[in-house]
């Protein structure tokens, strides 16, 4: 589900990051 979710995300690279820190902590996009 993780790659997936990178592909969906790929043109939002700089906004996964964000919210990939942000699910670390629990805040689901």
């Amino acid at each position: 589900m993780r790659k997936e979710e990178n592909n969906m995300l790929l043109p939002k690279r700089v906004k996964y990051r964000r919210e990939h820190r942000g699910k670390m902590r629990g805040r689901a996009k």
